[in-house]
């Protein structure tokens, strides 16, 4: 499908190195160096992770920096991130557009140089700061919004030309955006979804427009929509992007942040039901679209945190957590999302000095057994894919790779 078509590229070539030491003996072994095609390269391995103000770091690098080298040195193409100075805390500059901190502001360009194919970025122009819709859109905020967009994807697709870069280019929780208070108890107000509805068209149509003026090849740049609730249970008649802005709209995909389903739920069996119910309900409110084949919604953040319900809906263990997290990778494969994505590579939450544990590394470097499967899973990711493509002589399609790496989670 779409996200796994990209093009044959000069890649810096992924390393395996094994090095073992024995307790009590001198012997190392030497390096391994396994090359892969740039089709195994680029290929979407489907699970990632993110980089969001991480709340610490171990090297001298930036934040923002440490974090990428972090998730690529793990084996993954894949990263999440805001195109946003507040989200690090050591950005600094004042830049007047999305596109002059894509091209100017020296961390995000290293990041965007670096050998990750597909990037989920999220994006809202700098100056005003969007609304949040009660009032609908000015004329001025939807002017600013579409030129913003407009400007960044002509960017990208022009700096990035050849590069087999895709760029998914959303927002944090949408549903936050019409409850900005953080209670779903209150209503919400007609102007407000109706602000919402043409805020996320606005965005398509900016990206659309840019890349009908833009020349450009191996590279793609697509607009996604990022939801947080669902209206299933006791809320059908809870006012929701899902059940009433997405149908209205034309976005290419939806990232859903899985915390309402999947938060309380630690067997497989009920993540099966109920991830699988939740997933399939959004699927059915897209229009569909003719340029894009395949499921349009992936999990674009689940987590299990240590620190926030001990004993009652969080993990108690690493061990558990890594359970946890396997069932929402399984089902997420199973039901075929074209992304899965833990939050995050180093915690973002601290409460009274307490890390809460949102992390693949903590906070004192020690990798947990979360980041081992990830770890694990593109090992047997790439040669899976390269031995496919050497017997069939092209890359799985994604109901084949996908039939095929839920297994590796049991």
């Amino acid at each position: 499908m779409m996200y796994n078509s990209v093009v044959s590229i000069d890649r810096k070539k992924w390393i395996l190195l094994f090095l073992l030491l024995g307790s009590f003996s001198n012997v190392v072994s030497q390096e391994k160096t396994v090359i892969y095609s740039p089709e195994v390269e680029t290929f979407n391995y489907i699970l990632g992770t993110q980089t969001f103000a991480p709340s610490y770091q171990f090297t001298d690098q930036t934040e923002l920096v440490e974090t990428a080298q972090a998730i690529y040195d793990m084996g993954s193409n894949i990263l999440k991130t805001a195109l946003a100075m507040n989200k690090f805390s050591d950005m600094k500059g004042e830049f007047s557009s999305l596109v002059d901190i894509a091209r100017e502001e020296p961390s995000f360009q290293k990041v965007l140089e670096m050998d990750f194919t597909y990037y989920h970025l999220w994006v809202y122009p700098v100056d005003p700061v969007p609304a949040v819709f009660y009032n609908g859109l000015t004329q001025a905020e939807a002017d600013n919004e579409y030129r913003q967009l407009y400007d960044l994807t002509t960017f990208l697709l022009s700096a990035y030309s050849n590069t087999g870069k895709l760029f998914y280019l959303g927002n944090w929780e949408g549903d936050w955006h019409l409850y900005y208070h953080f209670d779903i108890s209150k209503p919400v107000p007609a102007a407000a979804v109706k602000g919402m509805i043409d805020w996320y068209n606005i965005r398509q149509r900016a990206i659309d427009d840019a890349k009908a003026a833009t020349d450009y090849t191996g590279v793609d740049v697509w607009h996604y929509a990022e939801i947080a609730l669902t209206n299933t249970a006791n809320k059908e008649d809870l006012v929701t992007v899902a059940s009433h802005v997405l149908p209205y709209t034309n976005v290419d995909y939806v990232s859903y942040s899985t915390y309402d389903v999947t938060r309380a739920l630690h067997t497989y069996r009920d993540m099966k039901k109920e991830l699988t119910s939740a997933l399939n309900w959004f699927e059915n409110l897209l229009p569909p679209k003719s340029d894009i084949s395949g499921k349009r919604v992936w999990i674009g953040e689940y987590g299990y945190p240590f620190g926030r319900n001990p004993g009652n809906v969080d993990p108690n263990t690493p061990a558990e957590q890594d359970l946890f997290a396997r069932n929402v990778m399984r089902v997420g494969l199973e039901w075929g999302a074209p992304f899965i994505l833990w939050w995050e590579m180093y915690n973002n939450e601290v409460k009274d000095g307490r890390q809460l544990g949102f992390w693949l590394i903590d906070d004192k470097g020690a990798t947990q057994p979360i980041y081992h499967t990830h770890y694990n899973f593109y090992q047997k990711g790439k040669p899976y894919v390269a031995e496919f493509l050497k017997n069939n002589g092209r890359v799985p399609e994604d109901d084949e790779y996908c039939s095929a790496a839920a297994k590796w989670l049991k």
